[in-house]
């Protein structure tokens, strides 16, 4: 007889969050329920917890009292003198760095759901880099598997798509496409890949933005997370390599240029990356 497999995506209660992040009860009375935990207050769903993270644009402490009316039980707020929220009794957790304390949160679950990790990292001017899907098409026969298509999204949609992953997850493929060093760090370290897959032109972004200096300080610290050692990189050109051959990068290296190959790149990374996890 057939069971159908139930699915449960990340929920948080007050006191979770606190031991988690450090965050303490800034205002408000501390609520007794679970609930998941989102960034923006236009798609908000009734009852979750809201994370006040402050972009370039727009400081998500402005809309504290959008996510009160939307129903959400409560934020997770950077430590400021006053917010601007009439309610006493709403929920206010305080925290450091808002953007820090979502990476715990997505830490935790990812080390909860504690599945094989791939992240394929793309150029964010690519239409759409075939590595990801190939993966996905392959891994999907025998495991139950989760493709999270986050090319050109920032950090904080990154973390929060992480927290969206469901229990049980045996593989999960994660396409990113890195705006900044800053970005792709943080999404490395709370991702802990098992696999990363660098595609064709996976960091021209950064040789177009920033000096050679900058590009190899960038790189070292990106390829620093503490598990790196753990990981297969897989670079799918030998012209991404100049940094990569060096000590940037402590795990196993699979190079496109050590191996026989006569298809796409991007293809051929999808392959090994398959074996690989």
């Amino acid at each position: 007889m057939m069971h159908e497999v139930v699915t449960v995506a990340a929920v948080f209660s007050a006191e979770e969050i606190m031991d988690i992040t450090g965050a303490r009860l800034a205002l408000g009375l501390m609520p007794d329920e679970s609930a998941e935990v989102h960034t923006d207050t236009r798609t908000l769903p009734e009852g979750a917890w809201y994370v006040a993270l402050s972009g370039k644009k727009y400081d998500g402490h402005d809309f504290l009292g959008d996510a009160f009316s939307e129903g959400a039980i409560g934020c997770i707020v950077g430590e400021r003198p006053a917010y601007a929220i009439a309610s006493t009794s709403f929920p206010l957790l305080a925290v450091i760095d808002p953007l820090d304390a979502l990476a715990k949160l997505a830490k935790h679950w990812r080390e909860h759901v504690s599945p094989k990790v791939l992240v394929v990292m793309v150029n964010r001017s690519e239409e759409r880099c075939p590595a990801g899907k190939f993966c996905y098409d392959d891994l999907q026969v025998k495991h139950r598997t989760e493709y999270l298509r986050l090319a050109n999204e920032d950090t904080g949609a990154v973390l929060n798509a992480v927290l969206d992953v469901n229990e049980p997850t045996e593989r999960l493929i994660v396409e990113i496409s890195p705006t900044s060093f800053d970005h792709i760090s943080k999404a490395l370290s709370v991702l802990d890949p098992d696999v990363l897959v660098i595609s064709k032109d996976g960091y021209d972004h950064f040789r177009m933005s920033c000096t050679q200096q900058e590009f190899n300080e960038g790189l070292n610290a990106t390829f620093a997370w503490p598990d790196a050692s753990k990981c297969t990189l897989i670079i799918a050109t030998s012209a991404q390599d100049v940094v990569i051959r060096s000590d940037a990068f402590s795990g196993k290296k699979i190079i496109h240029e050590d191996d026989d190959h006569s298809e796409d790149p991007d293809i051929w990374a999808a392959r090994k990356a398959c074996a690989a996890i």
